[in-house]
């Protein structure tokens, strides 16, 4: 069994972390383990909470420990309202943990696939791995940013939210006593300037896939002036490894925004975060969050975004249902066949005017089922105004996962 440490920081409002370990937990290979560190600071109280709402998940994949970073970072420089005081908390982990080397992850990412090629990347005299923050590098105000960041350049920037840590390099060249003493600069991206600062110089960049940052949705092949090539960038946002919601726009606020029906399936597979925000939330708000959401303008060149194909991965790890006996649901089957894809059933509300099969596919009421269905994914093939009904319908199901077809898609598209 292969241990991987990964690291996480939070304060009270734990909730969004939950989704991040979540998608992690379910992609664990089975002869990974992850010993999972979370970071929190002397008030922290919710210890408890966060143990029963992994409980299950964690079982035989994984630990969860929690360490206290105290109050060192009480009174540090926020230059941002939504920057709060565990962003810095990562820059305590050489002396939190023993480990040689850990992942750190922000909580406002989403883990697609196992971590541990990215754990066995090779940073042997290197401080740090990360992928390159592409803002930074093309910024035309580099000369004061440098400054203002103690960085001779910018042409090793990276971004802080997902990282390979070599802790034991830190130990040996007592990088937390530089890290403490930069606090005092009130640098304009923080931590992040910390950690590029003073780890200047033995940085290693790693692929567009490992931290697909939402922020850059938008921009153009021609927009990242050749830091990425145009085959890594196509690669990274189809078959992202991570995805990290960096920007003030975040899934759980705008259900309609760049790649947010990712966050919004791994929400829905664990139960405590899933309640959570059914609490906050109208049902209105929810139906638009299940692979419901609509992407932003970004050029076809780079991202040929498309929920369809995303059902044919989980194809393989679960049970495929449709909702609908209509034109739509007969178009989607037509679809679905051509990618010798076959449903195991078809759904309808009642038998009222539904035929017993279509395709050889039994249609079944919903008053037929008699368990959850947690091993099933539902694809919804009726007009998007009945959508919010049929959620409300079948939300005492627990369908593991729930897809919901826009009324703008074709077969194919």
């Amino acid at each position: 069994m292969i241990h991987i440490p990964v690291a996480y920081a939070i304060d009270n409002n734990f909730q969004i972390m939950l989704v991040s370990i979540t998608s992690l937990l379910l992609r664990a290979e089975p002869d990974v383990f992850y010993d999972i560190y979370i970071l929190v600071d002397h008030e922290f109280d919710k210890e408890n909470e966060v143990q029963e709402a992994l409980a299950e998940l964690v079982r035989g994949k994984a630990r969860i420990e929690f360490k206290n970073v105290g109050n060192r970072f009480e009174k540090t420089y926020k230059r941002y309202d939504f920057i709060n005081n565990p962003t810095y908390f990562r820059l305590a982990l050489p002396d939190l943990l023993t480990e040689k080397k850990c992942i750190y992850l922000d909580m406002d990412t989403i883990i697609c696939r196992d971590l541990k090629p990215l754990y066995d990347v090779d940073i042997t005299g290197q401080y740090l791995a990360g992928v390159k923050a592409p803002y930074f590098h093309i910024r035309e105000d580099a000369d004061r940013y440098c400054r203002q960041a103690l960085l001779p350049d910018l042409s090793q920037y990276i971004n802080a939210g997902v990282l390979l840590m070599n802790l034991e390099e830190m130990r040996k060249y007592k990088l937390s006593g530089r890290f403490q003493e930069y606090l005092k600069y009130d640098m304009e991206c923080q931590d992040q300037d910390i950690l590029n600062s003073c780890c200047y110089g033995k940085i290693r960049f790693l692929p567009f896939h490992y931290n697909v940052m939402t922020k850059y949705g938008d921009w153009q092949t021609a927009d990242y002036k050749g830091h990425f090539s145009e085959d890594e960038l196509l690669d990274a946002w189809n078959n992202p490894s991570i995805i990290h919601y960096a920007d003030r726009i975040k899934p759980w606020n705008e259900p309609e925004s760049c790649l947010a029906e990712y966050w919004w399936r791994e929400c829905r597979r664990n139960p405590y975060a899933w309640s959570y925000y059914t609490e906050k939330y109208s049902i209105k708000f929810l139906v638009k969050t299940i692979f419901h959401a609509k992407p932003v303008n970004r050029q076809d060149s780079i991202v040929k975004f498309s929920r369809i194909p995303k059902l044919f991965e989980l194809r393989e790890k679960r049970k495929l249902v449709v909702y609908g006996a209509g034109a739509r649901a007969k178009e989607l089957l037509a679809y679905l066949a051509g990618q010798d894809i076959v449903p195991d059933k078809i759904l309808v509300k009642d038998k009222n005017g539904n035929p017993e099969k279509i395709d050889q596919i039994q249609v079944i009421p919903l008053s037929e089922i008699e368990e959850r269905q947690t091993d099933t994914a539902l694809l919804i093939a009726t007009r998007e105004s009945l959508h919010e009904e049929i959620m409300e319908d079948i939300e005492r199901y627990g369908f593991g996962e729930i897809l919901l077809l826009n009324d703008d898609w074709k077969g194919g598209s």
